[in-house]
């Protein structure tokens, strides 16, 4: 294994997660619409997303990246989800790995805007670190990352539309064995407008 190629570096420092925009939520039968701030506090190793809802107000995704390799992420929006008492273990599974693949990302991210190295152990296109593994791809100003999670599920992150940075990022989960919500049961597209990173 080898260390995380200069290409891949590149990309995820081609992300922008520090911005505003607008963007669109899917959770089974629910989409959202939204505009949205995002912010990246480095020091605090915290990632929060705020959403506008028209008529509804704001929701907050926050994120404590730096307990990736620690246990579970804290996120306030995910343990509102994780409240729906009808909501089955399966689901709850999905939306903890995305958080979590989420949560990855973004900490790789931060790595390698700082000038670090990342954790990521890499071979070509497939990287791996403890028992997770990522592979990803970049062509055409494109940037494609997927996580095998459980069963037959996939968390995937496509980034679209490369000027400075990427301006349409989607995130998603996918059941490559599944039809219709069931086959993509949580998404979350960004679309940027502004980007906070220097």
């Amino acid at each position: 294994m080898r260390k995380t190629p200069d290409t891949l570096s590149s990309q995820f420092k081609n992300l922008c997660l520090s911005g505003e925009g607008h963007g669109r939520i899917s959770f089974l039968s629910g989409r959202h619409l939204f505009d949205y701030e995002s912010m990246t506090t480095p020091e605090k190793k915290e990632w929060a997303l705020a959403f506008h809802y028209p008529a509804i107000g704001e929701k907050l995704i926050k994120l404590d990246y730096g307990q990736t390799f620690k246990g579970p992420l804290e996120s306030h929006f995910l343990d509102k989800l994780l409240q729906n008492e009808k909501l089955s273990e399966h689901y709850r599974k999905v939306l903890r790995e995305f958080f979590h693949r989420l949560g990855l990302i973004i900490k790789t991210h931060e790595d390698f805007r700082g000038g670090g190295e990342s954790f990521w152990q890499c071979l070509g296109s497939e990287c791996s670190y403890q028992d997770i593994k990522m592979t990803w791809s970049s062509r055409n100003g494109k940037f494609f990352l997927k996580f095998p999670l459980f069963n037959n599920y996939v968390f995937h992150l496509a980034a679209f539309s490369k000027e400075k940075y990427f301006n349409r990022m989607r995130f998603f989960v996918q059941n490559e064995k599944d039809i219709g919500i069931k086959r993509n049961p949580l998404e979350m597209i960004l679309f940027l407008n502004a980007c906070y990173q220097k």
